[in-house]
């Protein structure tokens, strides 16, 4: 389960947000990570957390890469 969305908040500040709030909830802060495209680095990043059987990701995408969204954040369940 996912959603995309546009926002005026810089990577920076996006973050700093999550990484609080989401440690703040009991979710592992796992890694964060650039991302390339078609061999490029156009300044994609990707951060990921873990509680339990469940993964967060949160991916920024900057204006330069054109994808129609700036942030992506996306749910998934690791169960059985």
């Amino acid at each position: 389960m996912g959603r995309k969305f546009r926002s005026e908040a810089s990577y920076g500040d996006l973050r700093s947000f999550y990484l609080e709030q989401l440690v703040k909830e009991g979710w592992e802060f796992n890694k964060e990570r650039d991302l390339m495209e078609w061999g490029q680095d156009l300044g994609t990043k990707q951060l990921e957390f873990r509680k339990g059987e469940y993964d967060i990701t949160i991916e920024y995408a900057p204006k330069e890469a054109n994808y129609g969204w700036d942030y992506g954040i996306d749910v998934t369940w690791r169960g059985q």
